[in-house]
């Protein structure tokens, strides 16, 4: 059995801008269905994707993920117009709400009521893009008077979201699910608080596609950099990602973790995580990549999403794209 898979890389220090357009052909070419473009603290993901917009054909393009902090929900709907329309409707809108720390210390807006303003931040997109007037009175924003001049019916939104509340919320309003650090043997059991929140809704059960971001690199440096990749995420980016991990019975590795990287003992936290951790946690390291693929399928992944560790190089990001192309 096989199925879509998609891809997500972004150029930093060792991928360069001109590397990002060819890994992203190449992500074309070898038939991935869409590419994520993560936004942090480097390039932005907008610019990114409108240059991919008129290069590409087929593959779909997404932000993987625009905070709803950083940009209101007006502009977030000017932006999905934009590139919906820049990519021939190929364009994914991925939200989240981030944590803290970014939000705080990066772009000094107050982190408060992270799942009221995800939903007034939807319901704001999706009356905007319907080109209805937005009239609206919430708890957080209160917008009057204007329409998109641009509307755009068709954008799918993905809502990151990892605690129990987040997801049942994603079960309600989004059209697809973006779970980080998902874990075969743990997904079955997140999927149910997704189709709860279907429920909820009144939406027909599988309405929400689950698109789950698997850590994904193949060749001699992959176990390396997948450590450190989760150890970063685990260690030094708040408690979202560690209660996560936690409450999947990762506990110990988890309290192991935080402490040596706290300590400053970055290598040793990454060493913490454990093989069973990264194992459940990732592909490319050990016995048949694609088959670790299909176990996140056979628990209920729509669309796996190959997540490249930071400071992979771009040959190593094309090696991973070639080992792991979807089956045909």
């Amino acid at each position: 059995m096989s199925g879509p898979l998609g891809i997500s890389f972004a150029p930093g220090t060792r991928l360069a801008l001109p590397d990002f357009r060819d890994l992203a052909l190449l992500a074309e070419a070898q038939g991935y269905d869409s590419l994520w473009v993560p936004e942090t603290w480097g390039y932005d993901a907008v610019s990114l994707l409108a240059s991919l917009a008129p290069v590409t054909r087929s593959i779909r393009l997404a932000s993987g993920v625009l905070t709803v902090y950083s940009r209101s929900p007006a502009l977030l709907a000017q932006t999905a117009a934009t590139l919906q329309a820049l990519s021939n409707h190929r364009f994914i809108l991925g939200l989240g709400a981030s944590g803290p720390i970014v939000i705080e210390g990066w772009h000094g807006v107050p982190y408060g009521r992270p799942l009221r303003r995800t939903r007034e931040v939807v319901d704001v997109v999706r009356l905007a893009l319907s080109g209805a007037r937005v009239d609206t009175s919430g708890s957080v924003f209160h917008l009057h008077g204007f329409r998109l001049a641009v509307p755009a019916h068709s954008v799918p939104i993905a809502l990151a979201a990892l605690g129990p509340r987040n997801v049942t919320l994603a079960g309600e309003i989004a059209d697809i699910w973006l779970p980080i650090f998902a874990l075969r043997g743990q997904l079955p059991a997140a999927i149910a608080h997704l189709r709860a929140g279907e429920r909820e809704a009144g939406r027909p059960p599988g309405t929400v596609l689950v698109a789950p971001y698997v850590p994904a690199l193949v060749g001699p440096r992959a176990e390396s950099l997948l450590r450190r990749q989760l150890a970063y995420y685990v260690g030094g980016m708040g408690t979202f990602y560690a209660r996560h991990l936690a409450r999947a019975g990762f506990g110990d590795a988890v309290r192991r973790v935080r402490d040596l990287w706290t300590a400053g003992e970055r290598g040793a936290a990454a060493a913490a995580l454990g093989d069973d951790l990264l194992a459940r946690a990732t592909v490319g390291l050990s016995g048949d990549p694609r088959a670790a693929l299909q176990g996140f399928r056979d628990e209920g992944a729509d669309l796996p999403i190959l997540a490249i560790p930071h400071g992979a190089a771009a040959a190593e990001v094309a090696d991973t794209v070639r080992a792991l192309r979807p089956s045909v």
